[in-house]
C-alpha cells in the first residue's frame, strides 16, 4: 500500500512514515525570538608547547647521568663497616649512603630517594658468600634493605641497595 501526501505529493509505504512526514515537513513552527548575541573578546592564544619526545628523552638521560656521576663521587669506596654491628641506626646509614642514592621499592620503577624511606633502626644480618663478598640485610619494622659489598679487581665495591616493604 502506498500513502500519498495531499499537500506536496510525497509517497511512503507506511502510515508511520506519512505521520512523520507531516510532522516534519508541514507543521507550523512558531518563530523563536533570538536572544541578543554576546560578543566575546578572546585573548590571543598562546602557542602550545611542543615537546619533542626524543629531545625530552635525551634531556632525561642527561640529567640521570649527571645525578649518577654526583652520587658516584660520594659513594663508599671501602667496606661500610655495617657487618660488625647487630643493630644500626638511621644516622649511621645516612653517613654510609650519599643523599643522591635512589632505590627501587619492591623492584619496581620509578626509583625513589633512600633517605626519606629509612626507619629509625634496623637489625643487621650478614651472609658471607663464596667469592669473599658480603650480602647485608637490614630488617626494620616496615622495610628491608639489602645490598652486597666486596672486593672487585683492584677496588672494593658496594652495590646500590634495594628496598622491600613488608
Amino acid at each position: 500500500m502506498v500513502f500519498n501526501c495531499e499537500v506536496c505529493g510525497y509517497k511512503t509505504t507506511t502510515e508511520g512514515g506519512m505521520k512523520l512526514h507531516h510532522k516534519v515537513a508541514h507543521s507550523e513552527r512558531p518563530e523563536v525570538e533570538s536572544a541578543p548575541v554576546k560578543i566575546i573578546i578572546s585573548q590571543p592564544k598562546k602557542p602550545k608547547k611542543t615537546s619533542d619526545t626524543l629531545a625530552s628523552t635525551e634531556l632525561y638521560i642527561k640529567e640521570k647521568k649527571e645525578r649518577y656521576e654526583a652520587m658516584k663521587k660520594k659513594w663508599p669506596k671501602k667496606a661500610t663497616g655495617v657487618a660488625t654491628e647487630e643493630k644500626i641506626s638511621k644516622a649511621t646509614l645516612v653517613k654510609v649512603f650519599p643523599k643522591e642514592t635512589d632505590v627501587f621499592v619492591n623492584g619496581k620503577l620509578p626509583a625513589v630517594p633512600l633517605h626519606p624511606k629509612l626507619e629509625s633502626s634496623y637489625a643487621v644480618s650478614v651472609k658471607e658468600m663464596k667469592n669473599d663478598w658480603l650480602s647485608i640485610t637490614l630488617t626494620g619494622k616496615k622495610t628491608k634493605i639489602t645490598w652486597k659489598e666486596g672486593p672487585f679487581p683492584k677496588q672494593y665495591r658496594v652495590t646500590i641497595p634495594s628496598l622491600q616493604t613488608k
